[in-house]
């Protein structure tokens, strides 16, 4: 992955040149605050912390319901959260609906003519620029660091000036993570089964078929026996 998304390891058929660019060159961060309390009949499409959290689906609620300022999220938008960049919370929304809002613990951003949102993502969710975000990041305790918008601007990255070889990159990126997810999930469905089916075991509910053989059984006379 770091090899294709560096530039040393080429797809066949790219040859175009590379540039090692900051991310502010190639996206730009929106900052438009909403209110949404101010319109508390009007309904909203909440992208939170707990709704990536729990499995990436925003929260259709009223603004009466919202009770603190929210960044505006735009068509294309890609969210990077703020908080504990250890855990990278990188979100790339199929669908942003109008009146879109988002926590104030994202940042979002909209990929600039130059890159493609999918090869962004890529970069964004890679080892070494999540690297880059934790040593970026600043607070007390592990659990609530923070990275600042300032420094998610200056995160350096590699990107092909072709935007075809971007794309094909990220289709390759993204085709391996469906794989890998589907292997998870196959994993995770093998290890469910055992657990029941040793519990069913282990309680008797299920017993094991035992082939009865005959068995012949000889004993040596002791002596007096047959006195």
């Amino acid at each position: 992955m770091q090899e294709l998304l560096s530039g040393k390891r080429r797809l066949p058929g790219f040859s175009g040149e590379w540039e090692v660019k900051r991310l502010g060159d190639v996206a730009v961060l929106h900052k438009e605050n909403v209110i949404p309390n101010a319109t508390p009949d009007k309904t909203f499409t909440h992208f939170s912390l707990p709704s990536y959290d729990q499995g990436k689906e925003p929260v259709v609620e009223l603004g009466l319901s919202i009770g603190s300022n929210k960044f505006r999220v735009i068509s294309g938008a890609v969210l990077i959260s703020k908080l504990n960049p250890r855990i990278p919370r990188i979100w790339v929304p199929l669908v942003i609906p109008e009146d879109s809002v988002a926590s104030t613990e994202f940042l979002v951003l909209t990929p600039k003519e130059c890159i493609t949102r999918n090869y962004l993502y890529v970069l964004l969710t890679s080892p070494r620029l999540q690297e880059q975000m934790e040593l970026a990041a600043t607070g007390t305790t592990g659990s609530h660091q923070r990275i600042g918008p300032e420094h998610v601007l200056k995160l350096v990255l590699h990107v092909p000036n072709a935007i075809s070889e971007q794309q094909a990159i990220a289709t390759i990126l993204s085709d391996m993570d469906a794989e890998i997810s589907a292997l998870e999930a196959r994993r995770n469905k093998t290890r469910l089964l055992k657990q029941g089916m040793m519990q069913e075991l282990l309680t008797g509910r299920i017993r094991l078929p035992i082939e009865h053989s005959t068995v012949s059984v000889r004993t040596k006379p002791t002596v007096g026996m047959f006195q």
